[in-house]
């Protein structure tokens, strides 16, 4: 019996989220994040990751496609950082299906019933989290003036 290895049309595409050195986080896509974990590793992943080399894979998510995955990545880097980071928790790496642990090849194969563990499909942060460690802004003064 031979294992049928999917397609790059039916692979899943991953959304993934690394820890940097200084406590940095970096988000990526790719059909197989450890194999881009290593890269970024070596130095020919991403020039970020270069300045700010990854310590790990903190979570993961499954999306159909590349344009999905993509698109995730987008709303991702768009949240801020205790945001993310719940993201993370909620999806920790490695994946898993039935119990069992998938890596490499065998995540791929997968196809699209790689799902992280606690995954919950179009994620969004609770009204009570926390969207910024900075402080609110100020508000404007009542006397503003103009210069000339």
């Amino acid at each position: 019996m031979s294992k049928q290895v999917p397609s790059k049309a039916q692979r899943p595409w991953l959304l993934y989220l690394l820890e940097c050195t200084g406590g940095k986080l970096y988000a990526g896509i790719s059909p197989d994040p450890e194999a881009r974990f290593r890269m970024h590793l070596r130095g020919t992943g991403a020039k970020y990751t270069r300045a700010n080399p990854p310590l790990r894979i903190l979570a993961a998510q499954a999306y159909p496609s590349r344009a999905a995955a993509s698109a995730a990545e987008h709303a991702l880097k768009k949240m801020r950082r205790p945001a993310k980071l719940l993201w993370a928790q909620q999806r920790a790496w490695p994946l898993r299906r039935e119990g069992r642990v998938l890596k490499g090849a065998t995540a791929k194969a997968a196809g699209g019933k790689v799902t992280p563990k606690a995954a919950r499909p179009g994620f969004t942060p609770p009204a009570d989290a926390p969207v910024s460690d900075r402080p609110p802004p100020r508000a404007a003064s009542a006397r503003t003036t103009v210069r000339r």
